[in-house]
This record gives structure tokens, C-alpha cells and sequence, in this order.
């Protein structure tokens, strides 16, 4: 996994670090939610203005939406609220760079894909 330091990349899958993909989600007054890293304290969020293909951590809170899949239950997409940036909305999604460790990026939803789609498990 990668250090964690504000603005460093989000690694979703580990290499059987189980506690750095544990996450705390915390529901806000807004109706969104916000994910904090148990391990390290750091949040589901990136630095400066939202784009397609960008995503990270940092030490600072961002705002998701929670957006259930309409044919997958208890699935959903984490969706950027605020409304579309540029002509989309934008989920958090696996990036489509091929590397080694996959990481994790802001793409344009596509609301019937599953594999956009984050399965939350109570631990």
C-alpha cells in the first residue's frame, strides 16, 4: 500500500493489509458521507478541483454521495455530489491506467456498470 501522506494515491486493493482497507464511513447533516482510513486517519478525498481521473488522500473530509445500484442491493456508487463536472457526474471509481498496485480515480458514472459499484460491509 502506499504511504499515507495527504494527497498521496488511494490503493483500494492491499497485499493482505486488511486493516488498511478498513474505513469509517460518517453520515453528515447533508445526507452524504464522509471515509476515514482506521489505519491511518486520512480521508476519501483529492487535492484541489474535481477532474476525471483524479483521486486520492488526504487529511482533509470530502462529502460522497451514496448512490444504490438499481439492480445490485447494497451496492453502490460514491458519487462526487455538487452535480456534473464538465458534462458528467463523477463516481470513485478503479483508474484505467494498468499498473501495478491498481489505483483509484474520479470517473464519469455509468449507472447500470456494477463494476463502478462498492459492496460496504460492516466490520
Amino acid at each position: 500500500m502506499e504511504e499515507d501522506r495527504p494527497g498521496s494515491l488511494l490503493i483500494i486493493l492491499s497485499d493482505g493489509d486488511e486493516e488498511g482497507r478498513k474505513w469509517e464511513l460518517e453520515q453528515t447533516d447533508h445526507g452524504t458521507c464522509t471515509f476515514r482510513n482506521q489505519t491511518s486517519g486520512t480521508h476519501l478525498n483529492f487535492d484541489g478541483d474535481p477532474h476525471v481521473n483524479k483521486a486520492g488522500r488526504s487529511g482533509n473530509p470530502r462529502e460522497w454521495q451514496l448512490r444504490p445500484h438499481p439492480g445490485l442491493a447494497g451496492s453502490f456508487h460514491l458519487v462526487l455530489p455538487g452535480g456534473p463536472v464538465g458534462k458528467d457526474e463523477l463516481v470513485f471509481d478503479a483508474s484505467l491506467l494498468r499498473v501495478f498496485p491498481p489505483q483509484s480515480a474520479l470517473r464519469p458514472i455509468r449507472p447500470q456498470d456494477i463494476a463502478q459499484t462498492w459492496k460496504l460491509i460492516p466490520v
